[in-house]
């Protein structure tokens, strides 16, 4: 099965056409490729080598990316099982990619649950979320971890946010029941975090400070907190006497200083029935064919056009119709066929983003259709 989320690489292709030397029989042997999409950036493990944590905000937008490419694969039935910081890519924009699903079944010491290690229970969605709260620790500390089990002792612990503290101790508690649930429970629960401006100044005043610690780094301590550690922070925040700036903190992500996520908003959609686009959706569309193809196209603020997998679509036939409509789940498009007792159908779909951080807005749209033998295809009445 091939997943299709935006922060979940995908697999273009598998391909019988690797071939290795079989020692046991002194022959070659064929095995599948995986060709996956490219990414520009780099794994989470490779920059959190270069970093004493990231800031607060930037973590937990990672961790809710993580959180919402394993609540769709956990909807399709499927469990990751090997989550860590390599498993994890980061493009230049900043949107996370998850991969590997399933590499090792047994995990990554410091990532895997006590379940997972012993097998003494069927694993399940809470064992993802357990290496969740652990890539969440190491994003805030920078360090990752060793053990499987949680060192609330640990120095590197207690300077995390409390906040933030409860939830790495629920996700990575031993006992799956304590857990949360799913990772849409997690989820939630980190949108839930409210931080203090302070509490990155803090952390990053503490990492400056161990580089000036003698008398004669102190005169360059000071006029370095204010020039590039206090005032960005400040600049940076919602209701802070500097105004309600805010610039996202993922662009430190790249060292080419690429630009940030672009958000989107959805200004209008249009139908194109049976391949003919709509002009005057208020008035009756008129078609000499029961077999009907609706799709919908929408475009942004700025008048590009949304792909398919960025929006979803929730579909209404008034009458309902008597055999269910063509067409996957959350699709922007519908084939269907109106039964001979049937002269019209009125047809409204709500569209909207998938991920509303990225995609936002939404747009409701109706069409009326009447069934019209022998007048020919036309866009009136």
């Amino acid at each position: 099965m091939t997943l299709d989320h935006q922060n979940i690489v995908k697999i273009l292709a598998v391909e019988m056409r690797g071939v290795v030397e079989d020692a046991a029989s002194s022959k070659e042997a064929d095995v599948p490729v995986v060709v996956m999409e490219h990414i520009e950036g780099r794994n989470l493990a490779q920059f959190l080598k270069r970093t004493q944590g990231i800031p607060e905000r930037q973590a937990i937008d990672l961790t809710q990316q993580l959180c919402q490419a394993l609540h769709y694969a956990h909807e399709h039935g499927i469990l990751h099982l090997d989550i860590k910081p390599s498993n994890i890519l980061i493009r230049t924009d900043g949107l996370l990619k998850l991969t590997d699903f399933a590499h090792i079944s047994h995990g990554t010491r410091g990532y895997r649950p006590p379940e997972q290690v012993r097998r003494s229970i069927e694993l399940d969605e809470r064992t993802d979320i357990f290496a969740v709260g652990k890539v969440l620790y190491a994003l805030l500390t920078g360090v990752l971890p060793i053990e499987d089990s949680l060192d609330e002792e640990d120095p590197n612990f207690e300077r995390i946010p409390p906040t933030l503290q409860a939830v790495i101790r629920k996700a990575t508690t031993p006992h799956p029941a304590n857990r949360y649930q799913s990772a849409q429970e997690m989820l939630l629960a980190l949108e839930e975090i409210k931080l203090p401006v302070w509490s990155e100044v803090c952390r990053r005043l503490s990492n400056a400070w161990q580089v000036a610690k003698t008398w004669q780094g102190i005169l360059s301590f000071v006029l370095v907190l204010l020039a590039s550690i206090i005032f960005p922070i400040l600049a940076a925040e919602d209701k802070t006497p500097l105004g309600n700036i805010r610039e996202e903190v993922r662009a430190s992500l790249s060292s080419d200083n690429q630009s940030a996520t672009k958000y989107r908003s959805i200004d209008a959609a249009e139908f194109i029935v049976n391949g003919v686009p709509v002009g005057d959706i208020t008035r009756p569309h008129t078609i000499d064919t029961r077999r009907v193809s609706v799709e919908v196209r929408v475009q942004d603020q700025d008048g590009e056009t949304i792909s398919d997998d960025e929006v979803v679509c929730e579909w209404t036939f008034r009458p309902t119709l008597q055999t269910p409509p063509d067409g996957g789940e959350g699709e922007c498009r519908r084939s269907y066929q109106m039964s001979e007792n049937q002269d019209n159908v009125r047809v409204t779909v709500v569209v909207q983003g998938k991920d509303s951080k990225l995609i936002t807005g939404k747009s409701t749209r109706s069409i009326f259709t009447i069934f019209q033998a022998g007048e020919g295809a036309s866009n009136e009445q």
